[in-house]
């Protein structure tokens, strides 16, 4: 589809069909560098959801990362003999019950590759002008407003939509 350049700076397929492309690119660049440390996809997406979760159970694991509880048991095992994980007893009566925590290197490598990728984003961000930044600022700001109140379904919160239309008539 070409567009006139105009008109793909405001045509929301267009600006969200970049957005996905520019995070799938980013999301490569991760994966490449998590792969010369000879981790896996999974192994990645594991790290990231106890960073962000905590420790958690291999069958929560297993939920959030919607695979069969061996799967998951097998994956923590891997980052395991890699010290990248550690299994710690649950608190309750079941013995058998685990919670899986990232360790120290385990904490200390999803650092390292979050600040190489966050530098990347210093460095567009420094490339651009004060005032695109600003700009730029101002849209994620107003994305995420939105994002929080907009449905699925595309469907916009009224106000917005008749100050849309009024826009388009202008």
């Amino acid at each position: 589809m070409n567009l006139p350049e105009e008109r793909v700076a405001t045509d929301p397929e267009s600006i969200a069909s970049e957005l996905e492309r520019l995070a799938k690119r980013a999301r490569c660049q991760m994966v490449r560098r998590w792969r010369t440390q000879g981790l896996s996809v999974d192994q990645l997406h594991l790290l990231l959801v106890l960073q962000v979760q905590g420790p958690a159970t291999i069958g929560r694991i297993a939920e959030l990362r919607g695979v069969a509880q061996p799967n998951a048991s097998f994956m923590v095992s891997r980052l395991a003999q890699r010290g990248l994980v550690a299994k710690e007893p649950a608190p309750g009566d079941d013995k058998r019950r685990v919670h899986v925590a990232l360790t120290g290197a385990g904490e200390e490598l999803v650092a390292e590759l979050q600040f190489v990728r966050r530098r990347h984003v210093v460095a567009v961000l420094e490339a651009m002008t004060a005032k695109e930044r600003s700009a730029f600022w101002h849209a994620v700001q107003r994305f995420f407003e939105l994002a929080r109140t907009v449905a699925p379904s595309g469907t916009r919160p009224e106000p917005h939509a008749r100050a849309d239309a009024a826009e388009a008539r202008a």
